[in-house]
């Protein structure tokens, strides 16, 4: 008996649903101008941060991010005291992947032959060392507010003494 005291309006919402519905189903095309646009970095985005550099301006803490991962990294390889045939000083180019949960990983190491013939665990060292990492807090694309993944570069000195290489 209820079913049909209603029906008069249960027909009207499905025919207001009928035709109204297909502006739900309607896609919007979005340019690859628009979504490169809302993906390029901005000022207000959060870069990854170390502990020690939350409170700084957007600039200080990705400057702060950069000094303390280069540190880390120069730490870790002068903490082998690498020696060569040939005394050593250049710079090599770490290509660095921080993902969504903060954890810092090696895309690749941009060496000269130079070096790599010289220091030929090298590679595996700097692996060994970004693998061992503290986790940081990841960036934040701050018009969604998502964690994402970043991508950067950075540039460390190697320097190597003459001698018999005692490098693990």
């Amino acid at each position: 008996m209820t079913f049909k005291k209603h029906t008069p309006f249960l027909a009207l919402g499905f025919s207001l649903l009928f035709l109204s519905g297909c502006d739900f189903f309607k896609s919007h095309k979005v340019s690859s101008k628009e979504i490169n646009a809302a993906s390029a970095w901005s000022e207000s985005d959060q870069y990854p941060v170390f502990p020690g550099c939350e409170t700084s301006n957007s600039l200080q803490k990705k400057n702060c991010f950069e000094e303390a991962l280069k540190k880390m990294i120069q730490t870790g390889i002068e903490s082998r005291r690498y020696e060569s045939q040939k005394a050593l000083n250049a710079r090599i180019v770490l290509s660095l992947v921080v993902d969504k949960e903060g954890i810092i990983s090696l895309e690749f190491a941009e060496m000269s032959d130079e070096i790599e013939a010289a220091l030929p665990d090298l590679r595996f060292t700097l692996e060994a060392i970004v693998e061992n990492l503290p986790r940081v807090v990841p960036a934040i694309k701050t018009n969604v507010e998502e964690s994402v993944v970043v991508r950067f570069e950075l540039p460390v000195k190697i320097n190597a003494q003459v001698g018999n290489s005692n490098a693990p």
